[in-house]
């Protein structure tokens, strides 16, 4: 089987990742392992939707902005995505499962966009959203699924879902 796959860091990923004014050891180390996962897989991608961009550039150091928009531009597989066209009945969808606004724009647009994995330290992604589209976790469990090698198992599962 052709290995693919769909991701979104949430902004707290880019912010700690890059920002290193705080640092976090496995959101820094989330960066080289995308860039091997465009080395090795063709069907990689990886999606910025604007609210995430928003949220990057109103957080991350004045310094650091550049680095920002230089790893988003720096391969065609990175796609930055504006979210006015997420089907308004998949926001709704997250609403109700207790998703605050902004939370709930991006898991719908997750969803519209078929992603695998949402890579997040915010707690309400991570801990509090089970949904069978696409799978939450921190950091530290996505690097660990990926070392494992255990992430294309359950790629494979939500594909199958779909």
């Amino acid at each position: 089987m052709k290995k693919s796959m769909r991701l979104i860091l949430d902004a707290n990923e880019y912010i700690f990742g890059i920002g290193k004014a705080i640092e976090k050891p496995y959101s820094m180390a989330l960066f080289p392992s995308i860039r091997t996962l465009m080395e090795e897989v063709s069907e990689f991608r990886l999606f910025i939707p604007e609210i995430i961009r928003d949220e990057v550039q109103r957080n991350l150091a004045p310094q650091r902005i550049s680095e920002f928009y230089r790893f988003m531009f720096s391969d065609e597989r990175i796609i930055y995505s504006s979210t006015y066209d997420v089907p308004k009945v998949l926001i709704n969808k997250y609403h109700e499962l207790g998703l605050k606004s902004e939370d709930a724009l991006i898991a719908a647009f997750a969803e519209w966009q078929g992603v695998h994995f949402i890579v997040s330290d915010n707690r309400h992604f991570y801990e509090e959203l089970k949904v069978e589209q696409f799978i939450t976790c921190n950091a530290e469990e996505f690097l660990r699924l990926l070392t494992s090698g255990n992430i294309w198992q359950i790629i494979e599962q939500l594909e199958a879902k779909r």
